[in-house]
């Protein structure tokens, strides 16, 4: 496969080398979380609650539409930087949300652990990558396919 290259807005720059976990639908923060906290195992999700994306975020380079901003979605991205699970970077196809954008923040700031993040990539962007696909993600939000 030849590399496709698109231009998003870095909302965290950084640069990242990974593994492609894509979610078509949006992605609920809060999916696998109990009420005392965040569960080991944090998994794609689409706003159906359908399953079928059942990726572990783990060290992943997350594709996505958007998130969903619920009230527990900040935490949710911090506690998976606090127990080490978090992934290398959300990349976004549409806008960041602010409840995503918090937990990013607090994951940077109160954990010391960046996750990288770019958004407004385009619907192409989403069309045109695939689980497993590998990801470079540079500082100005140029991210590469393949």
């Amino acid at each position: 496969m030849a590399k496709q290259t698109f231009q998003g807005r870095p909302i965290l720059p950084g640069a990242a080398v990974g593994e492609a976990t894509v979610a078509r639908g949006d992605f609920k923060e809060a999916t696998n979380t109990k009420a005392s906290g965040i569960s080991r195992r944090q998994v794609h999700d689409d706003c159906s609650g359908n399953m079928s994306y059942r990726k572990d975020l783990n060290e992943a380079i997350s594709c996505l539409p958007e998130t969903i901003g619920l009230s527990r979605g900040d935490f949710v991205l911090m506690g998976v930087s606090n127990l080490d699970m978090e992934p290398k970077a959300l990349l976004f196809s549409k806008h960041v949300d602010s409840s995503a954008l918090g937990g990013l923040l607090m994951a940077d700031i109160w954990m010391d652990e960046r996750i990288v993040a770019v958004d407004l990539l385009g619907e192409e962007f989403l069309e045109a990558v695939h689980n497993g696909d590998t990801i470079k993600v540079y500082e100005d939000g140029k991210v590469e396919i393949g």
